[in-house]
């Protein structure tokens, strides 16, 4: 082994963790975000959580049972294992960067994840947002792999190896299905291209696509249809991961929605429900009483959906100042945190020296609009970008349905100081001030006031 391919990833990880370590063990709150602990004790328990089992993501319910099967009830132990994952994530935005760019904006990812408050704040919360963007980033690697690999087996066994780890970010976060879905249109895209060609080279790589494409699906669908099947067993209902995405529809999208807060039906307040997270089991009671039938978790969605559009389209004008209301909540950088033990571990970071989305935000527009230029080496980074900006426009716009997108946030904002500075070292001026110039744009636009946007 290299020893200095290992040193500065190796450096990376002990930065992040130490500084997730000192925060866990001595700033931060012992309370825990209590839904999945409760689901995971009822599981260990032997005890069913019935149609509960579909409002939780699959991955992290069994991620969290194991944990607490092995550690007890240690839950500051539990939240220093997965800022273990988040350290590592790091490690992997580093690696990504390195291969995409170079080792000096690899180490400025790096280090910048490491010191990111949000990645703290999310790794120290007993919710899945950790482990979705550990399988997103492997993803990444290995569909980069893939990409490059000229070997046409060593191709097909890396796209299903990525296959395999966005499957488990689909059952961490369903919503990651939307990733896929730009994958279907990038990968038939270029099977048409090559099926228009008549060289024989085009003929071979048509195959190769094709093929391709049938490692990624393998490996995506290996990871979900054993939740499917579980859901069906269990509940006797066809969901293919979770059933609350009418639910949320509802929250981001109703006449009185804000954007950035889940909206509740009239009444909904006033059912008394002693369950964490209730809104998913109060949803599915106004569902059947509105429609007098006893509904499955997936009509109650259904019905959720169909509601919501016809009151967009009630209103059309209101709802298109909602997404514009979104949208500008997105490029924000004003963090919303609806779990409280979230809000709590922000607040007690004010006060230190780490990177915010105030120092990212602007520059990383930048290597967004540099970056095209590649577009061809870095279509994964935007194909991430696309997928979790409009899961925020299509639902609403919190830290936790952002937070998957800052991975390659991070590896533009580092390729744009990348490129400040070879401005700098070459004396192009010209290019320089345009830079700053659209920096100082971006900086403006994203530091909206949150009241102005409100107001829209």
């Amino acid at each position: 082994m290299n020893l200095k391919k290992v040193f500065i990833p190796f450096l990376i990880f002990l930065f992040g963790f130490s500084i997730r370590y000192y925060f866990i063990y001595f700033k931060f709150n012992e309370t825990v975000f209590g839904k999945y602990p409760l689901f995971a004790e009822r599981l260990l328990d032997k005890k069913t959580i019935d149609e509960r089992i579909l409002d939780v993501s699959p991955f992290y319910l069994y991620f969290i049972k194991f944990l607490r099967e092995k550690v007890g009830y240690n839950w500051k132990l539990i939240r220093l294992i997965q800022s273990m994952f988040g350290s590592l994530n790091c490690v992997l935005i580093y690696l990504i960067a390195k291969k995409l760019f170079n080792s000096k904006i690899a180490i400025i990812s790096g280090l910048t994840g490491a010191l990111y408050k949000t990645f703290i704040v999310f790794d120290d919360t007993i919710e899945p947002e950790t482990l979705l963007i550990f399988f997103n980033l492997l993803f990444t690697i290995f569909i980069i792999k893939a990409l490059e690999e000229k070997s046409s087996s060593k191709c097909y066994l890396y796209n299903l190896i990525s296959g395999l780890f966005l499957g488990l970010s689909c059952i961490t976060k369903p919503n990651s299905l939307i990733l896929y879905s730009l994958l279907v249109i990038y990968f038939s895209v270029q099977f048409l291209k090559n099926l228009l060609s008549n060289s024989s080279c085009n003929e071979t790589n048509k195959y190769r696509t094709l093929f391709n494409f049938i490692s990624l699906s393998i490996g995506i669908f290996s990871m979900i249809l054993p939740v499917t099947y579980r859901n069906i067993i269990h509940t006797g209902d066809y969901v293919l991961i979770t059933s609350d995405a009418g639910k949320v529809f509802y929250h981001g999208n109703a006449p009185e929605a804000d954007g950035i807060n889940p909206f509740n039906p009239p009444g909904e307040e006033k059912m008394k429900i002693n369950q964490p997270d209730k809104e998913h089991v109060s949803f599915r009671l106004i569902a059947m009483q509105e429609t007098g039938l006893n509904l499955t978790p997936s009509q109650c969605s259904k019905f959720w959906f169909i509601k919501t559009l016809k009151l967009i389209a009630n209103n059309p004008k209101k709802w298109i100042k909602l997404v514009i209301r979104k949208i500008l909540f997105f490029f924000n950088v004003y963090e919303h945190f609806i779990i409280p033990t979230s809000r709590d571990d922000y607040s007690k970071l004010v006060n230190y020296p780490l990177a915010t989305l105030k120092l990212i935000f602007p520059f990383s527009l930048l290597g967004l609009i540099l970056g095209l230029k590649k577009l061809n080496k870095l279509f994964v980074l935007y194909f991430i970008f696309v997928t979790y900006f409009f899961t925020s426009i299509i639902f609403f716009v919190t830290s936790r349905y952002r937070i998957p997108v800052t991975p390659a946030l991070i590896i533009f904002f580092s390729y744009a100081l990348f490129k400040i500075y070879i401005d700098i070292k070459k004396k192009e001026y010209k290019g320089l001030i345009y830079k700053i110039l659209l920096v100082f744009i971006f900086f403006l636009f994203t530091n909206t006031p949150v009241k102005l946007i409100i107001k829209i």
